[in-house]
């Protein structure tokens, strides 16, 4: 959900981007690479094609930054430090990005449901839904807070308070829905955070 928002960056500060993701795939991944993995949407053998790949590239280009992202609620350390570890040989900077709030309202349409609950959108008007799962995504925060604090030029992108307004999530801002569903941003959502995602890309390339 961030491809569009970072692809914005790049074109603008004149940086070549790659890529790389499978909807509801994981980015982490177990060292040495095996065909027997169990991971939901993929065979097996696809997941290991995409890993080697994965790995096969960032080897081949060393690029100076690679931003991972994911649902970090939902990730244990120890699901990282394969990956990371492969990251902190092969590339200069690693960027997170962190997971924003998520709603109570399930997998449901967000632009429906404001439609059914029969709100209007004013210009200058923001409005509001109730956040879900609070200590999961602590405990998501705290996890990047970890890499950061235990990786070699590894930093995250701050994105929870662009979204929480008092404890409730933002979700229609003026006449720009910002959330898919409960857990995944639209285009105008990820674009909330396209300044700071600018300004660490900046921060994190060699001048």
């Amino acid at each position: 959900m961030w491809s569009n928002s970072i692809r914005k960056v790049t074109e603008k500060i004149g940086v070549t981007t790659s890529f790389w993701s499978i909807s509801g795939v994981r980015p982490f991944l177990k060292s040495p690479l095996n065909r027997h993995q169990s991971v939901v949407y993929i065979s097996d053998d696809e997941k290991y094609q995409y890993d080697e790949a994965r790995l096969e590239f960032i080897k081949k280009w060393k690029p100076e930054i690679v931003i991972v992202c994911t649902p970090w609620s939902i990730v244990k350390e120890s699901d990282t430090v394969d990956l990371f570890n492969f990251l902190q040989e092969h590339t200069n900077h690693i960027l997170l990005i962190e997971q924003p709030p998520e709603l109570t309202i399930g997998d449901r349409n967000v632009l429906q449901h404001l439609c059914y609950q029969r709100v209007q959108p004013e210009d200058g008007v923001v409005k509001c839904l109730p956040m879900g799962l609070r200590e999961a995504g602590e405990k998501g925060r705290q996890l990047t807070s970890t890499l950061v604090s235990k990786y070699r030029n590894c930093s995250v992108i701050r994105t929870f308070d662009l979204y929480n307004s008092g404890g409730e999530v933002i979700v229609l801002d003026g006449r720009s829905v910002l959330y898919l569903d409960d857990n995944h941003l639209t285009s105008e959502g990820a674009d909330r955070a396209i300044n700071r995602i600018e300004q660490s890309l900046s921060e994190a390339l060699p001048h």
